[in-house]
Order: C-alpha cells, then structure tokens, then sequence
C-alpha cells in the first residue's frame, strides 16, 4: 500500500503510463488522498494491519515512518525481530523497553529481559534508545568489542553508552568473560538518510521479510 504521495504518484505513473509529477498534478493527488481519507466509506483503509507474531502495526503505525513524524515502539520493535529471524545466528534485538533515560533504569530492566539469553553467542546488538524527540541507535559488535551510536541529530549522549557497556561488563562477569568493551566514534548518520531509511523499513514491514 502505497505511503506517501510521491509513493502514489510513482504508482498512478506505473499503472496509467502518464506523468504525475508536475506540481499541478502532484498537488491534485495530495487533494484526492486527503479528500478519500475524510470519507467516511473507507473504513477499510482505516482496517489495514499487518500482523506478524505477536506484532500488529496498523495504518497509524506504519504513518510514522513518513516525513517527520516520531517513529513508535511497534514499528522498531517488530523490525527488530524481523532481523533477529533473517540473521538469527548473528543479531539480537533489544526492544524498545530495554533501556530507560532514567540512570540505570534500563540496565536493571535490561538483566530481567536477558536472564536466559547469552548474548554473548551473538555478534551484534541492536538497543533503540528512547531520547526526548526522536529516536537513537546503539549497536554493541561484540566481535570487535565496540559501542556505536546512531543518531541522526548528532545528540550528545555521554552516560547512555556507558551505561550500556558497565551492563554488559556485568554479564560478562556473571559468565567469566572479562573482555573491555571500547566506545567507537558515532557512524555518519543524519537527517538526509532518514527518509530513504525509513521507506524501506516501511516495504520490510509491510512484506514482513528482510533479507539478509
């Protein structure tokens, strides 16, 4: 189901061999768009769901990874299984509760959701961090003994990758691995790739696949 109005005018383009993108036309889909979303027949569309496991992300859901808005639990936390399901061997996802703003909150949370995981079988963690705005990214590469943070907005973070990794440093004394973990510098991740980004979670989650 096409997202956005240039999703819908790339489509109409595919499907009537015209063009749809000239401002008059585009302008005149975004009014058939909002005019078809006040109608009050398309309940239907209102109905739309993808359920996958114990996950249901609705239209609603799935509109958050357009434009601007705030990207919701949901969405992050049925991706996050569905690279858990494609790279199994390799990924673990942390949901989207795991880790709490508050000091330490998420660290004591965290040891409750991993009590039978050992994370350390893993390659990579994936941890959403919740920030006041927006969302953030931290990936754990326990192969190299890294801490990456992914943050569009380039917001300054200090205590939560140290609190990440003062959590693991606890797992690991529980299992006899005392390896240090080291801070990496922030990937180049900004507003410009999120757009492009966020439309294909939104294709991975409407399939409900993504490849490897």
């Amino acid at each position: 189901m096409p997202l956005t109005t240039d999703e819908v005018v790339e489509k109409s383009e595919d499907i009537f061999q015209q063009e749809f993108s000239t401002p008059s036309r585009k302008g005149l889909v975004l009014q058939l768009i909002q005019s078809y979303q006040r109608m009050p027949g398309n309940a239907m569309v209102r109905g739309f769901q993808v359920p996958y496991k114990r996950h249901v992300l609705t239209l609603d859901d799935l509109g958050t990874l357009d434009g601007q808005n705030w990207l919701n639990d949901q969405v992050l936390n049925m991706y996050g299984d569905l690279a858990m399901v494609t790279i199994p061997e390799t990924v673990h996802f942390l949901n989207s509760f795991f880790y709490d703003n508050s000091p330490y909150q998420g660290l004591l949370w965290g040891e409750k959701v991993n009590q039978k995981l050992d994370i350390f079988n893993k390659e990579l963690l994936l941890i959403p961090i919740p920030l006041e705005v927006h969302w953030s990214l931290i990936l754990v590469d326990l192969r190299q003994c890294t801490i990456t943070c992914f943050d569009s907005q380039r917001a300054l973070n200090r205590p939560c990758p140290k609190h990440i990794a003062q959590y693991l440093q606890a797992e690991e004394v529980k299992k006899d691995l005392l390896d240090d973990l080291a801070l990496s510098q922030p990937f180049s991740f900004t507003q410009q790739d999120r757009s492009k980004l966020f439309m294909q979670i939104y294709k991975v989650l409407c399939h409900c696949k993504l490849t490897a």
